[in-house]
């Protein structure tokens, strides 16, 4: 199965796709072709695919608008498997991946600008209770069961809507509860160990990929991937 990474360029010089790539293709089994969409990293390899796509202006309040077309163009291209794998550019498997849709219960208590996406999101479901698929976690997409929900919905408002929660709700998918762990800011050495212990993939932003994080990362991946020759 291919892997689509809706991406952009990292405050890192993308340094952190390294490590999620180094993670896929020891965790995730008969992982097919990687697409990049959006823009190489700065370290290209010859071994990635890439279909560009440039970002809408103001990307902070069109953020998943962008990723959204970004996905709609990897579901258009016939390249790409038909049931494909979505991942960020900063996700780190640390086992074997199951496959499974993960969600969050019914808890949309984001705060900050994502309570607006969380809003929306509700506002398309009125008076049905649905699960926060907001997991930073890979999902598996099919391409037409994309191009029937996700993309057959107006993303011209701003902040967009979940959408992991929309293909999920909108697809019949129940999924199965699960906590998302997304480093924020600057996680120790020890903290790093005793929390992969306890989940099978975790995430990080621009600002948490310091020195405890590097490293550790570079001791679960010591080994280059494909991708990186």
């Amino acid at each position: 199965m291919d892997v689509v990474i809706p991406f952009r360029h990292s405050k890192n010089l993308d340094r952190e796709l390294i490590y999620t790539l180094r993670s896929a293709e020891k965790f995730i089994p008969d992982l097919g072709n990687v697409f990049i969409v959006g823009r190489l990293p700065y370290w290209s390899s010859r071994l990635l695919y890439c279909l560009s796509v440039a970002d809408l202006p103001s990307i902070d309040i069109y953020q998943n608008r962008n990723i959204a077309l970004k996905l709609t163009k990897a579901c258009y291209d016939k390249r790409i498997s038909d049931d494909f794998i979505v991942t960020d550019d900063d996700m780190i498997l640390t086992k074997t991946w199951d496959f499974g849709y993960y969600h969050r219960g019914p808890m949309f208590d984001e705060t900050g600008t994502y309570s607006y996406t969380n809003q929306n999101t509700l506002s398309l479901f009125p008076g049905k209770k649905i699960n926060n698929f907001n997991v930073h976690a890979p999902h598996v997409y099919n391409k037409q069961k994309f191009i029937r929900s996700v993309a057959s919905i107006d993303w011209s408002i701003p902040y967009g809507y979940s959408i992991h929660t929309i293909y999920a709700v909108m697809n019949g998918i129940e999924g199965t509860y699960s906590k998302s762990l997304k480093y924020r800011s600057r996680p120790t050495k020890d903290q790093l160990e005793q929390d992969v212990q306890k989940v099978n993939h975790f995430s990080f932003s621009d600002n948490a990929f310091k020195k405890d994080l590097k490293d550790f990362l570079q001791s679960m991946f010591p080994n280059k991937s494909k991708y990186e020759s």
